[in-house]
């Protein structure tokens, strides 16, 4: 009882209060353990350790369903048409759901998939049959799109882990909530001022305009993954992966590309800002845009045409590339996309805004020892001089944290992200958990919540006409309202 006062109390908002009890009600109801009492489905669902003795054994049976590890050391599940998950009377049986201990022979159970190999029949057949009497399959059919066939998406090496805890998930909702209000916040109202403010449509700012749309369609997936948190699993089904999974892709694809688009765009305008070649335009603008889309439409697509596919990853309640598949059509898929879409785009980015530091600092080394020799041993030019001196000290400091800040941020926004896929192409699934997935997931969307912040709403220009905008808006408010203050002063 201690331990459901607990949740509860953990469910801060009154709305995710109700969902959770909701939720948890209903998977006591439905979620099929068979021959088991509805207080201990309670208790499982709350993440409560559940321990029970086993008839005709000479022991008892300690079931862990909530620990961080997959289940270990040789478990033998009989498969049958009725009961989904029936244990067999000896000591193999007895360590089925043991809490994850290693076993003197290497940690090998015939579920065990870390290492590439695929279960044969018999053990997948058990391990889709234990997933689906261990999560609340019942309840995602009742309040969502689930089936059954939905199993056939999910890589073995998930099925061999337990169900995270409810407020794993409730917290992980909680954190998308806010990033998408944040997120989607500042992104429209970076598209609401370019098409409001024609002194802003630059060809920069088209590329910085098209970052906002490509980031807002990338936070406006995250209800698919909200409501599947709510339910604790996959609840929308092979519907709502195939649509995260395919805007994922699309758009991240897109943003990366149009990040890389802006270096090239700055590094034309520092470096060669005489050449007429190299002068950005609105034309060439729009192109790096369609290229952009293309770009991402292209590695997207992919996998709706076989050369990968859009799989449930980590908590199962997200989508992304195949990057656990064995087949090495998938396998070069991943390399290939994560040369296109990180190792590309990371050195254009480093390359354009270090040549942008450099072009800087030697510009204003020049322009700084010509004034000294101009002005030659006169005193008062000296202090000038010097201001000049610490006013270009404090450009170039100001310019590298800004480009130091923008690489920054694109690292560690994606780097995680492809070092989780990279470790589950080279074979090394063992590192590949649940949370080690979601974590950097959460990343991605992070830097779309960011990115208006740092390369729109932070311009000088774009600030100006913010506060222009917003400075008519306040003077046509206080000019109503000063008319209905004098008025009702009057009477």
């Amino acid at each position: 009882m201690l331990r459901l006062l607990c949740f509860f109390l953990a469910v801060t908002s009154g709305e995710a209060m109700m969902a959770a009890l909701e939720v948890t009600y209903q998977f006591a109801n439905l979620s099929g353990h068979p021959s088991m009492e509805e207080s201990t489905i309670l208790n499982s669902s709350l993440g409560i350790d559940v321990e029970e003795e086993t008839n005709g054994t000479d022991g008892c049976l300690q079931s862990t369903l909530w620990t961080t590890e997959p289940y270990q050391a040789g478990a033998v599940v009989s498969p049958s048409g009725e009961d989904a998950l029936q244990v067999e009377d000896d000591q193999k049986t007895t360590a089925a759901f043991s809490s994850g201990e290693e076993s003197e022979q290497g940690n090998r159970t015939a579920w065990d998939t870390s290492d590439g190999s695929v279960p044969d029949g018999d053990a997948m057949r058990a391990l889709r049959e234990r997933f689906q009497s261990l999560w609340p399959t019942k309840l995602w059919k009742t309040n969502g799109l689930y089936k059954d066939d939905y199993l056939l998406l999910i890589n073995p090496h998930w099925l061999w882990f337990p169900p995270p805890r409810p407020s794993s998930h409730y917290i992980l909702a909680a954190l998308y909530t806010a990033v998408m209000l944040v997120g989607v916040s500042g992104n429209f109202l970076v598209i609401f001022m370019f098409c409001r403010c024609k002194s802003l449509r630059t060809p920069a700012n088209i590329l910085v305009m098209n970052l906002a749309v490509s980031d807002c369609f990338l936070l406006m997936k995250m209800p698919v993954f909200i409501y599947n948190s709510i339910y604790l699993g996959p609840a929308l089904g092979a519907f709502g992966c195939q649509m995260y999974g395919f805007m994922g892709g699309l758009t991240g694809t897109t943003s990366i590309a149009t990040l890389a688009a802006i270096a090239l765009d700055r590094y034309f305008v520092v470096l060669y800002p005489l050449e007429p070649l190299k002068v950005p335009t609105r034309a060439r603008a729009r192109a790096c845009v369609l290229f952009a889309w293309a770009y991402g439409a292209i590695f997207s697509s992919m996998p709706l045409f076989g050369f990968n596919r859009y799989v449930p990853e980590g908590y199962l309640t997200s989508c992304s590339f195949d990057y656990l598949a064995d087949d090495s059509r998938s396998r070069y898929f991943i390399l290939v996309f994560f040369t296109a879409a990180w190792i590309v785009p990371f050195a254009f980015i480093s390359f354009c805004y270090v040549a942008i530091c450099r072009a800087v600092a030697l510009t204003a080394a020049y322009s700084s020892s010509a004034t000294v020799r101009a002005v030659g041993k006169l005193s008062d030019r000296r202090d000038a001089s010097s201001r000049r001196e610490r006013q270009r000290r404090r450009t170039e400091l100001r310019l590298a944290m800004v480009v130091l800040g923008v690489v920054a941020l694109w690292f560690v926004s994606w780097t995680p992200y492809a070092v989780v896929a990279l470790l589950g192409v080279s074979g090394n699934r063992r590192l590949v958990t649940p949370l080690a997935s979601m974590v950097p997931a959460l990343f991605c969307k992070m830097a779309s919540c960011i990115d208006p912040f740092v390369y729109a709403i932070t311009h000088p220009r774009f600030r100006r006409e913010l506060a222009r905008r917003f400075a008519c808006c306040a003077r046509m408010a206080g000019g109503k309202g000063g008319v209905g203050g004098g008025k009702s002063g009057d009477e």
